[in-house]
């Protein structure tokens, strides 16, 4: 169904809610910082072409950034966009549709959402092997379907941005070394030495900018090892920020 066209500039409310911690109001669209901070935003919007959509993302009733689509015959255009902002305690970050353009809502939720987030949760160690070896992650918390579990490997369903993040676990009498990978190149690394006998934790995160098809996943380096059990210290995530 269509929302608007309006003679004036209308406050987005959104119908259909996936998380709110509690600073997000459904009633009014409005979410609200409840601390100081910095804070990321994104939104799409998808609209039949023979009328205009604007949207505007606001902050305290001034515009951040803003999409726009113009009339172009009778097909179906989704646009998206995004701002990091900081802001105040109380300060309020909300949508509106522009004056006399409209925008669709329907089931189909245009948003592309895409996440998964898992651990290795063995109770062992895998390694140390002679060769570098692609991490399988056997418990999975969250996978809406684009990362293989048998692999360990994500593949991209959209273009867009992505954020991935990645903790390994050792015990330091071995080196631990891990890689975050995409189509077979090094994005980012992890890599604790030997050090005595202790438990020891790296994290690190990357955000991607992915092609459909294009390949996501953690490598251990050649000679090291890397543990996990019920605990699930050893950890993938990733999920899609904003398509392109």
């Amino acid at each position: 169904r269509h929302f608007g066209p309006f003679n004036t500039e209308i406050t987005l409310v959104y119908d259909k809610v996936y998380v709110n911690t509690g600073s997000f109001n459904p009633g009014t669209g409005i979410f609200t910082a409840p601390v100081k901070g910095v804070y990321y935003f994104s939104f799409s919007g998808h609209n039949l072409s023979t009328q205009p959509m604007g949207l505007r993302l606001m902050r305290n009733g001034e515009q951040m950034v803003t999409v726009y689509n113009h009339p172009f015959g009778n097909r179906f255009e989704t646009a998206t966009n995004g701002m990091t902002l900081q802001l105040e305690v109380g300060d309020q970050v909300y949508m509106r549709l522009r004056e006399n353009t409209w925008i669709v809502g329907s089931s189909n939720d245009h948003s592309n959402k895409v996440a998964f987030g898992a651990s290795i949760s063995i109770g062992d160690n895998i390694g140390p092997f002679n060769t570098h070896t692609t991490l399988v992650y056997k418990k999975v918390y969250v996978n809406t379907g684009s990362f293989n579990v048998g692999t360990g490997i994500f593949t991209a369903p959209v273009k867009g941005v992505y954020y991935f993040s990645f903790s390994g676990h050792n015990i330091s009498s071995k080196p631990m070394g891990l890689q975050l990978m995409k189509n077979g190149q090094q994005m980012v690394t992890v890599y604790n030495h030997v050090a005595g006998r202790r438990h020891e934790t790296a994290t690190n995160g990357m955000t991607l900018q992915l092609e459909v098809g294009d390949q996501v996943y953690m490598r251990l380096f050649q000679n090291t090892w890397v543990f996990d059990n019920e605990n699930d210290h050893s950890t993938f995530i990733g999920h899609l920020l904003f398509p392109l």
